[in-house]
């Protein structure tokens, strides 16, 4: 899947739902139109000021890391038919239509131990950290592995966020490998 940081905030709103629609944070919704609370996008880490979208934060995580794969993604597609076409930051419905399914096994490989781990550093920071992740996912149902690529022309380099995202994602519990490809010129 050549997803960048799409898949990620994709699966971020389908298995954080609950947590990004709570609406128990005073102030948080102004409106019915909004995509996400106005705390998600806000600098240096609001998101998770409030304790009590803390402590539901937490649990979700707590949770999601002991699912299993088969169990994940059962969890992505209920969350996907029970939301479909709404609203929700960093899910594009449209991009994902054609073939959801490949949203729904990607997720399923990467699996809930390292899902917690980035939704996590999502959850920190949304505003900086919704951008810079590796540009493809390589996965496999048959063993259920995954492997995220990103990928280097041959005068281009990392960014500092790319680098910090690299610097997360190398250290993922599971089966997740983490690898920059370098394309040189011919």
């Amino acid at each position: 899947v050549h997803s960048e940081t799409r898949l990620f905030t994709a699966l971020f709103g389908l298995l954080c739902w609950d947590c990004l629609f709570d609406d128990e944070v005073p102030g948080a919704f102004l409106t019915p139109f909004q995509d996400a609370p106005l705390d998600l996008r806000a600098p240096g880490g609001l998101f998770l000021l409030s304790p009590h979208r803390k402590a539901v934060v937490s649990s979700r995580l707590a949770e999601i890391a002991k699912m299993t794969k088969r169990d994940l993604r059962s969890a992505l597609a209920d969350s996907w038919t029970q939301h479909a076409g709404l609203q929700c930051a960093g899910l594009n419905w449209q991009s994902w239509s054609a073939d959801h399914e490949s949203l729904l096994d990607a997720g399923a490989c990467i699996g809930g131990p390292a899902l917690a781990v980035v939704f996590g550093t999502l959850a920190s920071g949304y505003r900086t950290w919704a951008c810079g992740m590796p540009d493809l996912c390589l996965y496999d149902t048959r063993t259920w592995t995954a492997r995220l690529i990103e990928v280097k022309g041959p005068r281009d380099s990392l960014s500092d966020i790319q680098r910090a995202w690299l610097h997360v994602l190398v250290e993922l519990p599971g089966s997740v490998g983490v690898t920059v490809c370098h394309v040189k010129e011919p």
